[in-house]
């Protein structure tokens, strides 16, 4: 083998260059294989995001916001009857049970009101985002399972006219 490497002293010279190379083709391959598998799509009208093994679809949506349309106070039957509904769909895309969490965030700091369902249930209660923003805290998803959510949010009546009133769908693993 000695022979071989001193008849070849081109190959000498290049295998360091070759072996870094060979190892950066293997790093970038492998860290674009995990971005592609996190990359958040917006297909068919419905914008679907990956979370380790859970995958997020929000249906009709072009991203995880519920948006107040109509940002005139509501008494919370008003609310109710009249705000737009947020559907999205968690699915456990994995071969193991997935712990998550889903909860809203309110960047304006508003007074916000907001009910929900899960799967075929009824609505629950009315909560206020202030007070609690939680819709599941330490749900678990069975593998290749998934839950279907409801969400409805309007401006508490006691707060002033607003504009683009926006609230953000939160999904974390845990």
């Amino acid at each position: 083998m000695k022979k071989y490497f001193e008849f070849n002293k081109p190959f000498q010279k290049f295998l360091p260059l070759f072996i870094i190379m060979v190892a950066m083709t293997l790093l970038l391959g492998t860290s674009y294989s995990m971005l592609e598998d996190s990359m958040i799509s917006n297909n068919s009208n419905n914008y679907v995001s990956r979370i380790g093994n859970l995958e997020v679809t929000f249906f009709n949506q072009k991203n995880n916001e519920l948006t107040i349309s109509n940002n005139v106070p509501e008494t919370d039957i008003e609310g109710i009857e009249s705000s737009q509904e947020l559907v999205f769909e968690v699915s456990n895309k994995g071969n193991t049970k997935t712990s998550y969490e889903i909860y809203l965030e309110n960047e304006n700091n508003n007074e916000i009101k907001f009910i929900y369902k899960k799967d075929n249930s009824d609505y629950g209660e009315i909560k206020n985002l202030t007070e609690n923003n939680y819709l599941v805290q330490n749900e678990v998803l069975e593998p290749k399972d998934k839950s279907e959510f409801h969400v409805k949010a309007w401006l508490n009546e006691l707060n002033n006219k607003l504009e683009n009133l926006k609230v953000k769908v939160i999904i974390r693993e845990i």
